[in-house]
């Protein structure tokens, strides 16, 4: 395990126990339960979502390395997805009450 204190300019140290991804309303969101591995114990379980976006992409250059002439092309991505907080004793119990508490959230639409 990375040891925390070895990295002081490092405010603070998450590792991701576990992913899902679920499908609501049609659209893909990732769930991702963290720890915090720095800090004084219990070391306590949050979560942190992302949803799945279709963007326009346009390469700073093109296949030749000559600048601004990229073709621009549609691209999947995953972009932050504001979860409810959550607080759990496990990765399983955070992930749990996330998908709880995403019931009366809705999914916002694609603008």
């Amino acid at each position: 395990m990375i040891d925390p204190d070895k990295f002081e300019e490092v405010s603070e140290f998450y590792e991701v126990e576990k992913t899902i991804v679920v499908v609501i309303e049609g659209e893909s969101i990732r769930l991702e339960a963290l720890r915090r591995i720095d800090g004084p114990a219990p070391h306590r379980y949050e979560t942190q979502g992302y949803i799945e976006r279709t963007v326009l992409l346009t390469p700073a250059c093109g296949e030749d390395g000559s600048q601004g002439t990229g073709v621009p092309a549609e691209e999947q991505v995953w972009v932050h997805y504001e979860t409810p907080w959550t607080d759990g004793d496990s990765a399983d119990d955070a992930l749990t009450q996330s998908l709880s508490l995403m019931r009366f959230k809705g999914i916002p639409p694609c603008e």
